[in-house]
């Protein structure tokens, strides 16, 4: 049992104490003295008859101030909160922690006028006359938090009523999504206690508002819903800053407008400090400095406007880069980075283009006095390949001043010299002779082909071999046709062979006895024929010269070209029909009729 001490006048004034026995009852009494003792013992000023309780057992001490707790050397000890004191030694007595002596929890309450001692119950159930069936106690009325964090809140609750009841935990007066986990329903049996843990956990968000909230914890019974108890908290959600600079735009012409984009995701309104500089002193600022308050989750703007204080009179475009520094009272500081763009008075190409256009001018004047009318100049001429096989591509290319057509004698005649190239596709006659003209209508210029046509590689037939000793593979034929072609070309292989076991053609692989095959050898490559009997092996080998193809390119002709092949008697060069772009006409020169083909262009 608890009794309560007299309301006499103190040095305490209006502070109380708030005690919930061990059977759940809550009763508040006031302090009437400087000096309080707690004990089992009657003659102490508050009295715990329960056997966990020492005779004498504590001292609360009042020196203007503070509460200090004095544990007097009790048995089972005494906390604050939930650190049990040393015997003797004085403790400060906070509101915000619970004193506990045994079963029995005490809670100070500082500056409220005394009370008479009161259950905790709903005012239905005093109404009734009737015991109240729920109790509740918080170990820590107040608690802090930091947006981000969590507080731990610990509630004991009681079951005062009769029957087995279930008791329904809310809170009243909080944010939603603040609580992560829904308050649990207690089980509890007649006079039976339960310690409860709430969480509480406001998001690291704006919307989570630094300040005090008070916050209602209500237990309810199930069996009798009109029995409650409401216990109050004070939550104090602690202040947090953090903001984002933005720079808007970042590259901003010179005297033109620009902002400093703020945005405060911190919880609390914030007052931020914006100052541009420039290091090399070449940008004045307006305003130079600017205060900025930031509501918690919104955006603030500060506009400013850098001018360039000297600007160049002739020049292009000069780029100073400047900073704008961004503060918060707490000390945070962004730095932003930007960029002024100046231009001169007069841009740098001005003068230059002048200049070209004047000496072009003097240049082209004097370019046409010098010209006067001359045949064409042969700058540069080539042949790719130098040296081909008869019937293999052709192609000439050239580099001529002044000339309109070219000539390449006997075979071709007027090409358009602007194509710069000529391809024969179907290849040069072996031990052809091309002289090359540039002609224009005040002469001609001559200069023979570079270029070398052989003759084609016969076949080769493989020598005929020895008679074999006896029991050895016989090859009666082995040929490669031809032996010298140009990447991609085929070759045809062919062999026959007798009284062998097993036959193989390297690279190709083992193959039947008698056979042909198609290969396009990527590089000059030796084929082997290997035929083996009882152990007996005979071999023959052809090697195949592959030489790299000259891509062919066919002019773009403006102008008709005649192809003339050499015949024994000689004739008259065909007349092409008028027309605006002659079409190129290519003519064989045999034994036979005059052929006239279009020729391709490249």
């Amino acid at each position: 049992m608890t009794s309560a001490m007299n309301s006499e006048p103190g040095a305490a004034g209006h502070d109380q104490i708030t005690i919930m026995a061990p059977d759940g009852t809550v009763r508040v009494v006031p302090i009437g003295a400087a000096e309080v003792t707690v004990g089992r013992k009657p003659e102490n000023t508050i009295v715990l008859d329960y056997p966990d309780v020492s005779p004498l057992h504590a001292r609360i001490q009042f020196d203007g101030t503070n509460y200090r707790v004095i544990d007097l050397n009790s048995t089972n000890g005494t906390y604050v909160g939930s650190v049990r004191l040393l015997p003797g030694v004085p403790e400060v007595w906070a509101p915000d922690k619970a004193v506990r002596i045994g079963e029995s929890w005490l809670r100070l309450e500082r500056g409220k006028p005394p009370v008479e001692a009161r259950p905790v119950a709903t005012p239905a159930a005093q109404a009734a006359g009737g015991t109240p069936r729920v109790a509740a106690f918080v170990e820590t009325p107040e608690l802090a938090v930091d947006p981000g964090a969590s507080a731990l809140l610990t509630l004991t609750v009681l079951n005062q009523g009769p029957v087995v009841d279930h008791l329904q935990v809310s809170v009243l007066n909080l944010p939603a999504g603040w609580l992560p986990a829904p308050a649990p329903v207690v089980r509890l049996l007649p006079g039976a206690r339960q310690p409860v843990s709430l969480t509480i956990a406001p998001p690291r968000r704006p919307e989570s508002r630094a300040g005090t909230y008070p916050v209602t914890i209500r237990v309810a019974s199930q069996e009798a819903p009109e029995q409650f108890v409401d216990v109050q908290v004070r939550l104090t959600v602690n202040p947090y800053a953090q903001f984002q600079g933005e720079l808007r735009p970042q590259s901003v012409r010179a005297g033109k407008p620009a902002q400093v984009r703020i945005e405060n995701r911190g919880n609390a309104p914030q007052t931020y400090t914006v100052v541009w500089r420039d290091r090399a002193e070449e940008l004045a600022f307006e305003p130079p400095e600017r205060s900025l308050t930031v509501a918690e989750g919104q955006v603030g703007m500060a506009e400013f406007c850098a001018k360039v204080r000297k600007r160049a009179l002739v020049g292009g475009e000069k780029h100073h880069g400047f900073v704008a520094e961004v503060a918060s009272p707490g000390g945070e500081k962004q730095t932003l980075a930007g960029e002024a763009i100046s231009r001169a008075l007069i841009p740098p190409w001005l003068p230059p283009v002048v200049l070209v256009i004047l000496l072009g001018a003097a240049a082209v004047l004097a370019m046409l006095l010098a010209q006067g009318r001359r045949p064409p100049t042969i700058q540069s001429l080539t042949v790719d390949p130098p040296s081909v096989v008869a019937g293999q591509p052709v192609t000439v290319r050239w580099s001529v001043d002044g000339a309109e057509t070219i000539e390449l004698r006997p075979l071709v005649t007027g090409i358009d010299a602007a194509a710069g190239e000529y391809t024969f596709a179907q290849g040069l006659p072996a031990g052809a002779a091309i002289t090359f003209v540039a002609q224009n209508p005040y002469g001609s210029t001559e200069r023979p082909l570079a270029v070398t046509v052989k003759e084609p590689t016969p076949t080769p037939t493989a020598t005929p071999t020895p008679t074999p000793e006896p029991g050895a593979p016989i090859i009666k034929e082995w040929t490669i046709s031809p032996l010298t072609v140009v990447k991609g070309q085929a070759v045809t292989i062919r062999w026959a062979v007798e009284n062998a076991e097993s036959v193989t053609i390297q690279p190709i692989g083992t193959v039947d006895l008698t056979g042909e095959a198609q290969e396009k050898p990527g590089a000059t490559t030796r084929y082997t024929l290997i035929a083996t009997n009882k152990g007996k092996t005979v071999q023959r080998s052809y090697e195949v010269i592959v030489e790299e193809a000259t891509p062919t390119a066919t002019p773009t002709a403006t102008k008709a070209a005649t192809l003339i092949m050499p015949r024994l008697t000689p004739l008259k060069p065909l007349v092409p029909l008028p027309s605006a772009t002659p079409t190129p006409t290519v003519m064989f020169r045999l034994n036979t009729p005059v052929f006239t083909l279009p020729t391709s262009s490249p």
